[in-house]
């Protein structure tokens, strides 16, 4: 299963190890999960970047991160802080504002 977060963030105890990929690489990424993939992505702008990179409907999920062991998570992360603390969305963000990286999970 093929996670995307907002975040590269540690939701289970184990061991990670994160790779920087470029967008099209976070694109094949996702085109190899397309049918087993669940969006944790908290914000809709990007949401709606990531929708017109992967040529997919990715929604806003605001869940709280469910990883199993073997999951993937192909982390989205704004290069820098764009709202004020307490905002819950983001504003003019374009694809070269974000970081890709690809996270493997092991328990």
């Amino acid at each position: 299963m093929l996670l995307i977060l907002n975040s590269a963030v540690m939701v289970r105890d184990g061991s990670y190890k994160k790779t920087s990929i470029s967008s099209l690489e976070a694109k094949e990424l996702f085109l190899e999960y397309k049918k087993s993939y669940i969006s944790y992505i908290g914000y809709g702008n990007v949401a709606n970047i990531l929708s017109k990179l992967f040529t997919k409907n990715i929604e806003v999920n605001r869940d709280k991160t469910k990883l199993g062991e073997g999951d993937l998570i192909l982390a989205v992360q704004l290069k820098y802080r764009v709202a004020p603390k307490g905002k819950r969305e983001v504003r003019d963000v374009k694809l070269e504002d974000l970081l890709f990286s690809k996270i493997t999970y092991r328990s």
